[in-house]
């Protein structure tokens, strides 16, 4: 039964209740025992629990993020179904970026970003233009959402060009030689891992001795974080004598330097270790303007190059490496010219141009 008095309910046996609201997350009401509304001392339990009620509301309110901005948006954005919509490997991808605009902007309002921001931020990144771009894009797709919801008129990073990325290049063999001497046992087993299995960055730092390797069978099968696909990899004579410098109990094969227990959070830690690399043999790009020449997506065309060459066919470069078959193609389209240059070489040889 309802009382006059707010927050207050006294049920059919006549005992009296004070209402309070759960904490986040939870939801509905706490009841507080109160004494009866004719006892002497109700005033004075009302009086706590109502002072309470307040100053929980107080701390609420205080931990809320201000209207309008980017902390407000980013976490109106996580209960939408812009984001509870995406496939779980993307959601994933979009919280590391979340974060990042929230570290960098959080208290900021949304409405006073500038595209000439977004641009001087983008360039920032220019040394890894890949992360540049996709951090371009999620601020984009979050500012869409933000005009949706009235935080902003206009998309501050609508109009943000990309870099500029080129095409990933196979490693040359002396620069594989090179890293292997100068790297420790983990860069070793990184590159060694990247060169055998043809698979991206997110696929080898999960690899783990006892999820994913069949020594007895020689194979290793894991599903790709980007395809959802399950690819069957042959483990070579190379990458079996490679494994055995991965420290006992290791959760996963590659782990964070001085934390052999400890494996990568993201593809971030090994790409960083490897352009630390890359400078440490000299490996720069002086037309890229200084940039790491070789990245570990690199070792994927190397991976897909050497099984064209020892002459699988598309289809089987692609059930392994879990490619589709136009860019397995697109990666072997040099060895397939090569090998078409060797097939026609008599007969072209065998004329006379005049």
């Amino acid at each position: 039964m309802a009382s006059s008095l707010p927050y207050v309910w006294t049920n059919n046996k006549g005992q009296t209740f004070f209402r309070h609201r759960k904490p986040a997350p939870s939801k509905g009401v706490a009841l507080k025992r109160l004494p009866g509304l004719r006892d002497p001392k109700f005033a004075r339990a009302y009086a706590i629990e109502l002072e309470k009620r307040e100053k929980a509301l107080e701390e609420i309110k205080a931990g809320e993020p201000a209207a309008g901005t980017f902390k407000a948006l980013i976490a109106e954005f996580r209960g939408s179904t812009d984001y509870k919509g995406q496939k779980p490997v993307t959601q994933k991808d979009t919280d590391r970026y979340l974060d990042m605009f929230e570290a960098r902007f959080g208290d900021r309002l949304v409405k006073d970003l500038r595209p000439k921001i977004v641009d001087q931020i983008r360039d920032e990144m220019a040394d890894m233009p890949g992360k540049a771009n996709q951090w371009v894009s999620k601020l984009r797709a979050l500012l869409n959402f933000g005009v949706r919801r009235e935080y902003c008129a206009t998309n501050a990073a609508a109009g943000i060009r990309k870099l500029k990325m080129g095409e990933h290049q196979p490693w040359p063999e002396a620069v594989i030689i090179k890293a292997l001497e100068k790297g420790d046992a983990m860069d070793r087993l990184a590159i060694i891992t990247g060169l055998c299995s043809g698979q991206r960055v997110e696929d080898c730092i999960v690899m783990s001795m006892e999820h994913h390797f069949d020594m007895e069978q020689g194979l290793v099968s894991i599903v790709q974080e980007k395809t959802g696909k399950t690819v069957w990899i042959p483990i070579h004579p190379m990458w079996r004598k490679a494994l055995q410098s991965t420290p006992a109990g290791s959760e996963t094969i590659l782990y964070k330097r001085g934390h052999a227990r400890k494996p990568f959070a993201s593809p971030d830690g090994i790409q960083k270790r490897m352009r630390e690399l890359m400078e440490e043999i000299g490996e720069r790009d002086a037309e890229a303007g200084g940039k790491t020449a070789w990245t570990f997506h690199g070792l994927r065309k190397n991976a897909t190059n050497y099984l064209a060459e020892l002459g699988l066919s598309p289809h089987e470069i692609a059930a392994i490496t879990g490619m589709s078959l136009q860019i397995v193609q697109l990666y072997t389209r040099n060895v397939a010219n090569k090998r078409i240059a060797i097939n026609i070489a008599e007969r072209v040889t065998s004329g006379a141009y005049f």
